[in-house]
């Protein structure tokens, strides 16, 4: 009997993105969507709230066993997908909170833990924390941030 794949709409890192779920097994596919249970920079066109949306939804699934395409293959997928939605919920209230005391896009780029330096000059510019303060930061959208797991 073969198994079949669910196909899972996870929208953030790119528009069209999917993970594949096998649902036998409890496999889940992430392709670019969990990466590492901690972020340190972002694209300009990633949108972090679908991207939020898309972990809580994946997460619900409870896999076991998460393949990202950047680290291979992830033991206790669901405890690892948590751990990288509380990072980034977490990550996105320290924006908002340092923004709402007047703090602008570089300072609070600047404040946000690890260096981003290899990665925009390697990519230039294309991978920053700036850009993760500026997705945090859209209009209309903060409510997002602790959204029903």
């Amino acid at each position: 009997m073969a198994n079949a794949f669910q196909v899972i709409p996870t929208p953030g890192h790119a528009e069209d993105h999917i993970s594949l779920y096998e649902p036998q097994r409890g496999w889940l596919f992430t392709g670019d969507l969990y990466l590492a249970p901690k972020l340190r920079y972002l694209r300009a066109d990633e949108d972090i709230y679908a991207m939020l949306d898309s972990l809580r939804r994946v997460t619900a699934l409870e896999p076991d066993l998460v393949f990202c395409q950047h680290r291979g293959s992830v033991q206790d997928g669901t405890a690892m997908l948590r751990r990288k939605l509380d990072f980034l919920v977490q990550l996105g209230e320290r924006i908002h909170d340092l923004h709402a005391k007047g703090l602008d896009h570089d300072e609070i780029a600047s404040s946000l833990p690890g260096s981003d330096l290899l990665w925009r000059t390697w990519t230039a510019g294309h991978f920053s924390k700036r850009h993760f303060v500026s997705a945090f930061l859209r209009p209309a959208v903060p409510s997002r941030l602790r959204a029903a797991k």
